[in-house]
């Protein structure tokens, strides 16, 4: 690890783990090059682009596993849920938090989609 680069650490062991499918070598290769918190925003970016696509692929496969009765309320749920992740991860971002405020932001969008996919993955 660069010593210029004294945060890399930090940040990585910032982001939520417990519901990570595993680790994203791509999100560690980015943020080790990362020489901005602009650059550090776009790796967590696309890491939340992957777990999108992820999330959105477990979403499709839950509504064709479970009773055609209950994908109703699974549509309700998902729309309540983004409106929840949304408002919840925009709550860290404050005219206070400057640039830390948007790593957070983005850090949240992201293990919130990873824990959500990981949730829809298991729906029965």
């Amino acid at each position: 690890m660069s010593p210029r680069r004294p945060w890399l650490p930090l940040l990585l062991a910032a982001l939520p783990t417990q519901a990570m499918p595993g680790p994203d070598p791509a999100l560690s290769r980015c943020l080790e090059a990362a020489l901005a918190t602009h650059d550090q925003l776009d790796c967590l970016r696309a890491a939340t682009a992957r777990e999108d696509a992820r999330l959105n692929r477990a979403y499709r496969a839950a509504l064709a596993r479970i009773e055609a009765e209950r994908r109703p309320r699974l549509r309700e749920v998902q729309r309540l849920w983004i409106k929840y992740r949304d408002a919840r991860c925009r709550f860290f971002y404050h005219r206070y938090s400057g640039s830390s405020g948007l790593l957070d932001v983005e850090q949240c969008l992201l293990a919130e989609t990873r824990r959500r996919a990981d949730e829809l993955e298991r729906l029965h």
